[in-house]
């Protein structure tokens, strides 16, 4: 997508978050990497993105979708200080008022999964009332 196309969704009410720099498992450090150096490399991912996003969109970027849906306390720690609001998983399930902002459940939708997903939103079914 171009950033003229992300800016046409996002007047017709679509939100547009972050995925990162270049969609690596924010869990798994580098062959070689330190503490240090992991997590220097894991706050850019997630800043520089947001920043880019912000500045080429006109926001404050306040969503992240974990690449792979991969996270854990501490990659949400850094979400949390680099300013998301929202993060999502790929973890099936429900989301109720309680749950943790920043680890939230969603489908993933793949193609082989696309016809279960169709039966899947296709709750209602037409009704006479005759």
């Amino acid at each position: 997508m171009t950033w003229d196309q992300l800016r046409e969704m996002k007047a017709d009410g679509f939100e547009v978050g972050s995925h990162t720099l270049s969609h690596c498992d924010l869990t798994k450090k580098k062959e070689g990497e330190d503490d240090q150096s992991y997590i220097a490399r894991i706050k850019r991912e997630l800043l520089v993105s947001k920043q880019i996003i912000d500045k080429k969109l006109k926001q404050d970027t306040l969503y992240i979708a974990y690449p792979y849906g991969s996270y854990n306390h501490r990659v949400m720690n850094i979400c949390n200080r680099v300013g998301y609001k929202i993060a999502l998983t790929v973890k099936k399930g429900g989301n109720p008022f309680f749950a943790e902002s920043l680890a939230l459940k969603r489908d993933q939708i793949l193609t082989r999964d696309i016809e279960a997903f169709i039966i899947r939103i296709k709750t209602f079914q037409e009704l006479s009332l005759e």
